[in-house]
């Protein structure tokens, strides 16, 4: 059964096989743009962390007792800094 003899495909069969790289490559292209744009945005993404939280973590980790925490916050709650005026 030789269908193709002699590399004879046709125009129908030369149509479907340009369309097909030019899908096959496109699809290619675009995946490997997706990674790198899901790759690079989650790594170099700046962490943004206002001052309650790095006062919180801060005396989470024990660098700061209880003491120093409610003056800190007291101090921006004074200030209106990163939101402490509406806690208070």
């Amino acid at each position: 059964m030789m269908w193709f003899a002699h590399g004879d495909l046709g125009w129908a069969g030369w149509t479907v096989m340009i369309t097909s790289m030019v899908l096959f490559w496109g699809l290619f292209i675009w995946g490997i743009s997706l990674l790198f744009r899901l790759g690079a945005g989650r790594d170099n993404a700046p962490t943004q962390q206002g001052p309650e939280r790095v006062l919180a973590h801060r005396f989470a980790l024990g660098e700061i007792d209880a003491d120093a925490y409610n003056r800190a916050l007291d101090v921006l709650a004074d200030r209106g800094v990163g939101g402490a005026a509406a806690r208070r």
